[in-house]
């Protein structure tokens, strides 16, 4: 019933109707009310067009309902204060990258999350792309760096200002022909929550709005 739960709760949430659904994927009220109630199950072209039409991924509206946070809660600050300065996994509302499977959260800075990965290497993810959050598998890694412990007031520009890093921007749904963008071995000449101004190898400077980047992961 994970399925239905979830498919009921994010139509709800978005305020649609049970025929705004049906007459989006091309089929009746009743078959989208089968499917709420786990009598029925979607196609995949269907699926696909729920995760368009809900602002989801495959892997959230899937997933047992256990493993997954409040989808009410979703891009909200304070559900990640549970999971500061522990070892999680993050699931992420992307196209082309699903997710972080070891991560520290070290801190929240507005809509964005500084973290570290399990090498140690420093990072910032938007939180409007997280799906779910879980406890990480820490048994599947093995000396795991001491997780810092940083003020949530902290500024972007002291960590990461001419630091070299791999940045992806935000991949959303609907899936398109357009290949993903991502800027690689770049570094970063200036950043706050409003945008992130960057130079390539060869000298090329982009500016990517706060709001488009995916995250940003030290080399």
């Amino acid at each position: 019933m994970a399925f239905a739960d979830t498919l009921q709760q994010l139509r709800k949430n978005k305020g649609l109707s049970q025929e705004d659904i049906a007459e989006r994927c091309n089929v009746s009220r009743q078959s989208v009310s089968k499917w709420e109630t786990g009598q029925g199950y979607p196609e995949t072209e269907k699926l696909l067009i729920l995760c368009d039409l809900l602002d989801t991924d495959l892997d959230y509206l899937l997933r047992d309902k256990a493993q997954k946070m409040n989808v009410e809660q979703i891009g909200s600050t304070s559900v990640c204060a549970p999971y500061l300065g522990k070892w999680v996994k993050i699931f992420l509302n992307d196209r082309e990258f699903q997710g972080l499977y070891c991560i520290a959260i070290v801190a929240e800075v507005e809509n964005f999350l500084l973290f570290i990965g399990d090498k140690g290497k420093r990072g910032l993810l938007n939180i409007s792309a997280i799906s779910s959050i879980t406890d990480a598998d820490k048994e599947k890694y093995k000396e795991l760096p001491k997780i810092p412990s940083e003020d949530v007031t902290l500024n972007l520009a002291d960590y990461f200002t001419d630091m070299k890093c791999n940045l992806k921007k935000r991949q959303q749904l609907p899936f398109s022909v357009v290949k993903p963008i991502s800027f690689c071995s770049v570094t970063i000449d200036e950043i706050n929550t409003e945008k992130i101004v960057v130079h390539d190898k060869k000298g090329k400077t982009y500016t990517v709005a706060a709001t488009e980047m995916l995250y940003i992961m030290e080399q």
